[in-house]
């Protein structure tokens, strides 16, 4: 704005020097002169007015502003702004676009999962009806949420017979129970074999839904049936609910008196599916 303003006032300031029939240049350089001496009151920029009303650096400062514009240097420099600004503000088609939210949104965004120190327990038994238990996969894997967790007292057939509990595993995993080999495409569940949790929490049947917050474990690696204090007497607040029913009604029914959105929400999701 400051250049466009300096220019429209040397032009209306030069143009009674540069009328007349009879100019001559020493005329014309003397109302240019008239003109920058009169200019001068509204800009303190003395270097800057000489580049501007002195024809012969006028059109220097042109070749090489024209120079500076079509350079390599520069136009890299602004495709590569460009392509910032592609990725982290617009969602420009071909270019990730990292998600740019207000606090608010980002608030919302986050009250619909799961928080950190919250998990939903999923205590199963290998004795449970197969369908029941795939049905249960199938749920879980359509959340997303890594804090769901399908919980196995044991080993099947004991500590020392490892394959049996990893068989039965990787069926229920499987999104086609028929496929062989390692090709087979595989519901992402999270399962765990841990008697702590069964301790901690004490469900008396299977299947059983415990939704817990304030979770807190004794390091990488413990079990979560240990809180940070290495004890597993839940000191946080927990609820639990019985019942072989689809997992949307078993989570809609901790909803209401746990008073969560989240769970409310995966309830209502899941009766889409």
């Amino acid at each position: 704005m400051r250049y466009r303003a300096f220019v429209a006032a040397v032009l209306l300031l030069a143009v009674p020097a540069l009328s007349g029939a009879d100019q001559t240049l020493d005329a014309v350089r003397s109302g240019a002169a008239a003109a920058k001496e009169r200019a001068s009151q509204f800009y303190l920029d003395r270097g800057a007015l000489d580049a501007i009303v002195s024809g012969a650096t006028k059109t220097e400062e042109a070749r090489k502003a024209e120079e500076i514009i079509n350079s390599p240097e520069l136009k890299q420099r602004v495709e590569a702004e460009k392509t910032r600004l592609g990725q982290e503000v617009f969602k420009i088609p071909g270019q990730p676009a990292a998600p740019y939210y207000t606090d608010a949104a980002a608030e919302a965004e986050k009250k619909k999962h799961l928080a950190a120190d919250e998990r939903i327990y999923l205590f199963v038994s290998s004795s449970m009806p197969e369908a029941t238990l795939r049905a249960y996969v199938q749920d879980i894997d359509q959340l997303h949420d890594p804090n769901i967790i399908i919980v196995l007292r044991g080993f099947i057939g004991g500590m020392r017979e490892f394959g049996p509990s990893q068989v039965f595993i990787n069926n229920l995993l499987k999104k086609d129970r028929t496929c062989e080999g390692a090709g087979c495409e595989a519901h992402e569940v999270t399962f765990e074999i841990d008697p702590n949790l069964y301790r901690r929490f004490k469900p008396t049947q299977v299947p059983a839904v415990v939704y817990a917050r304030g979770v807190t474990f004794a390091g990488e690696g413990a079990s979560e049936g240990f809180d940070a204090h290495n004890s597993n007497v839940p000191s946080n607040p927990w609820w639990v609910i019985y019942g072989d029913a689809s997992l949307s009604y078993l989570l809609g029914r901790i909803a209401g008196d746990a008073n969560s959105p989240v769970l409310e929400g995966y309830s209502e999701s899941l009766k889409k599916f």
